[in-house]
């Protein structure tokens, strides 16, 4: 049944899936963290967090995340999604 609705949806241009799509960045972040079993990401010009919340919104990363930004206005003004 799964690959039926899966063939049926891909005819029409969609693409379904529990994971991201594999042309994304996000899904390609996921499996790299994964298979090298990376625990720790460090975010070096994280602005307003929006790359800390792709890797853990959709790419499922669950290590820490330790965050740079040396302009004020930027990291007051991040997300308290970015924050663990």
């Amino acid at each position: 049944m799964k690959d039926v609705v899966r063939r049926l949806a891909r005819s029409g241009g969609l693409y379904v899936s529990l994971y991201p799509p594999p042309e994304t960045l996000a899904f390609h972040l996921k499996h790299l963290t994964r298979r090298l079993e990376i625990n720790c990401v460090l975010d070096v010009g994280a602005h307003q967090g929006g790359y800390a919340r792709l890797l853990r919104r959709e790419a499922g990363f669950g290590g820490e995340i330790v965050s740079f930004e040396p302009a004020a206005a930027s990291w007051a003004s991040r997300s308290p999604a970015c924050s663990r």
